[in-house]
């Protein structure tokens, strides 16, 4: 089927006209269809003529597989079973029964003396500025032929 679609209901042996709305139809009296796929992109054509419909309430389900089942539609006689419900999880293991608390363990004695905090003495904060040096530009020399006019 297409995606992660899960039904409650599958309906084999549909004809090869038969689409996803007429699907939903079929099943509309017996309660609210939640969803109705037929898988046409299946290799086998047996398997690519089955659909898979998703019928509330639950308890409709067995009426509607005992209803349509052996059905005759457009000459082909079509199959409905219902599909096992879902496996519930497993439940969890049940957890050992705790202990009474216990005072918490008093902290191990460090192995070293740990260092007395320094204080530091109070100094003003000096910002320093940093100039920057005027660029020098090279200015040509005049020559010394040329003066001497």
């Amino acid at each position: 089927m297409r995606g992660t679609f899960r039904g409650n209901i599958v309906v084999s042996n549909l004809p090869e006209e038969f689409g996803d709305g007429d699907l939903a139809e079929l099943f509309d009296p017996f309660g609210l269809v939640l969803g109705a796929r037929i898988d046409r992109e299946h290799p086998d054509p047996v398997q690519a003529r089955r659909g898979v419909v998703a019928l509330a309430p639950a308890d409709r389900v067995e009426e509607a597989v005992r209803a349509l089942n052996g059905q005759t539609i457009n000459s082909c006689k079509i199959k409905v079973r219902k599909l096992p419900d879902p496996p519930k999880p497993a439940p969890k293991a049940a957890k050992a029964p705790r202990k009474p608390a216990s005072p918490p363990a008093p902290p191990p004695e460090p192995a070293f003396a740990p260092r007395e905090a320094r204080t530091r003495p109070e100094t003003p904060v000096v910002v320093v500025r940093r100039r920057l040096a005027p660029r020098r530009i090279a200015v040509p020399r005049p020559d010394a032929s040329r003066q001497e006019s």
